[in-house]
């Protein structure tokens, strides 16, 4: 894996437009496919960005964003979590420690008032194998259940 130089920074909200940009780019591409416009992408990253206890990091390259990694804390009853909502790196960029080093920096940051980072996965994708390889597990006792509303079917 070579490394590639970026310097991390925390996300602002100035920094939405590039977020969203890289997010359709690397959202609507292999193998993920799917169909963001920068409008639906923008819509989602504010939302996220707006939640109490938000915390995000972005790699920057040549003036650019990317990679990033947001999301925010959960306080529950034995301490708090932090829930990745989103990650990503640049197509071109992927496998070149990007990713691993905005995950350290994530779990840099919020050691000292956390207990568990925690996030979801497609299962069998390429990203759970990423996700492995930086020391997160499959949470066995956690299942996601979901139904699509005004069908009755569920979700998959």
């Amino acid at each position: 894996m070579q490394q590639t130089s970026c310097f991390y920074e925390i996300i602002h909200p100035s920094d939405l437009p590039g977020i969203a940009r890289l997010f359709v780019e690397v959202f609507n591409g292999r193998p993920w496919n799917e169909t963001w416009s920068y409008d639906s992408a923008f819509f989602r990253l504010t939302n996220i960005t707006a939640t109490p206890g938000f915390m995000g990091i972005k790699a920057i390259k040549d003036r650019s964003i990317v990679a990033f990694v947001i999301g925010y804390c959960e306080p529950f009853d034995e301490g708090t979590d932090f829930f990745v909502k989103e990650m990503c790196v640049a197509p071109s960029l992927q496998r070149q420690g990007i990713g691993t080093e905005l995950l350290n920096d994530l779990k840099r940051l919020i050691s000292a008032g956390m207990r568990r980072v925690y996030l979801l996965a497609s299962s069998g994708g390429p990203a759970v194998k990423f996700y492995e390889r930086n020391g997160l597990r499959v949470i066995k006792r956690m299942i996601v259940m979901g139904q699509r509303l005004g069908t009755g079917r569920t979700s998959s």
